[in-house]
């Protein structure tokens, strides 16, 4: 592992983890989820367990906040993180939302910005530490607690109103009108 503990499953374990667990709540009688995730390179993993639940159980109903890294800064007043909206692993985003939950584990002065090169019309697979010499692929320099806490607040704000349109419409998908 290139960074310091570091733990990983591979990503069908991952895919079977979030499977097994959503199951374990169904068959307690809970059967509407709304994932965060918190990682980029779950997304897959995660789909192909939602996937598979939605095959097993039809009546189960599932979202995802696939990149709450794009979407906080999204949802947030404009110019909240400057023109590159906190975006990057390790980004301002990501440093903003520590320095807001575990500000005693985010050292500012370790901060260093990086915004590693790649094709404009490919999509790369590749893994950070082959892109970045930092484990950045962003600026995290000048995030602060206060960039976090409005983040943290915007996303979770917009997910509670999610959550209560789904259950006012009975988790129903299909829709013209999605503001809420």
């Amino acid at each position: 592992m290139p960074y310091p503990f570091n733990l990983s499953l591979r990503p069908e374990t991952l895919s079977q983890v979030v499977f097994e667990l959503l199951e374990s709540c169904i068959v307690q009688g809970i059967d509407r989820f709304l994932l965060i995730n918190g990682h980029g390179g779950n997304n897959s993993a995660i789909d192909i367990a939602l996937r598979r639940l939605g095959r097993e159980y039809p009546s189960a109903k599932a979202a995802v906040s696939y990149a709450w890294w794009i979407s906080g800064p999204r949802l947030c007043p404009p110019g909240t993180f400057g023109l590159e909206n906190g975006l990057g692993h390790a980004g301002k985003a990501e440093t903003a939302a520590g320095l807001a939950i575990v500000p005693d584990l985010v050292d500012m002065d370790a901060a260093r910005g990086e915004w590693p090169a790649s094709p404009a019309e490919v999509s790369i697979k590749t893994t950070i530490p082959q892109i970045s010499r930092t484990g950045a692929t962003g600026d995290p320099t000048g995030a602060t607690r206060e960039q976090g806490e409005k983040m943290i607040g915007a996303l979770s704000d917009y997910l509670a109103r999610f959550l209560k349109e789904m259950d006012k419409t009975g988790w129903g998908f299909a829709r013209e009108d999605w503001s809420f």
